[in-house]
């Protein structure tokens, strides 16, 4: 399932990523988690990267190198991607 999503004038899609139950860790031994099963709950996530006409509407600024309101935001820090989840959250 698809939904788009509105900031300023800038659309994106976010697509559904449905929940469930898995197991994870290393049945050998090699990793320091055993195997043990991981729930998740469903949510949404963006169907493609964040572009830059986006980053500037939520951030005010584009710190990418290769410029293009459809190009991919790049040059970003992680605190920077922190922010940016909390401003469009």
């Amino acid at each position: 399932m698809e939904k788009a999503i509105t900031v300023g004038s800038t659309t994106f899609n976010m697509v559904l990523v449905q929940g469930g139950t898995f197991l994870m860790g290393d049945e050998n031994g090699r990793d320091t988690f055993p195997v043990h099963p991981v729930t998740l709950d469903s949510f949404y996530i963006g169907q493609t990267e964040v572009t830059q006409s986006l980053w500037e509407t939520v951030m005010n600024m584009n710190p990418s190198h290769f410029k293009g309101a459809d190009l991919p935001v790049e040059s970003v820090t992680l605190a920077e991607c922190h922010t940016f989840i909390e401003q469009l959250n």
